[in-house]
């Protein structure tokens, strides 16, 4: 996940956070938090409302998901799957056969 998406599920836990807040608990500097906060509000995805400790952030939109990591994300659940089928197999043909299909999605990683 990266910075900006990350600041935005936060947000939209945590509507009242302020920007040293959400630095603290994603780990990251405050003044990406605003740099990221600002971007996100320029492009539509929030919308503050206040300053200071009576800033509210609502979240308006989602951010879009890439192809890519939708992809990964369903590699890394399948080679989950192939990696207890693996570990069930009973021959060692079905072990070879499972760690081939195993390995073939490794790959498209």
């Amino acid at each position: 996940m990266t910075e900006i998406n990350a600041i935005l599920e936060y947000l939209r836990n945590n509507p009242k956070a302020t920007n040293p807040e959400i630095a603290d608990s994603l780990k990251i500097d405050v003044n990406n938090v605003k740099a990221n906060i600002g971007k996100l509000k320029a492009r539509g995805y929030i919308e503050v409302q206040g300053q200071g400790i009576t800033r509210t952030i609502t979240v308006l939109k989602e951010m879009p998901v890439s192809k890519h990591s939708y992809k990964k994300e369903i590699i890394e659940t399948m080679i989950g799957k192939y990696m207890e089928d693996f570990e069930e197999s009973g021959t060692l043909n079905d072990r070879i056969e499972v760690g081939k299909v195993i390995l073939r999605l490794l790959e498209k990683l």
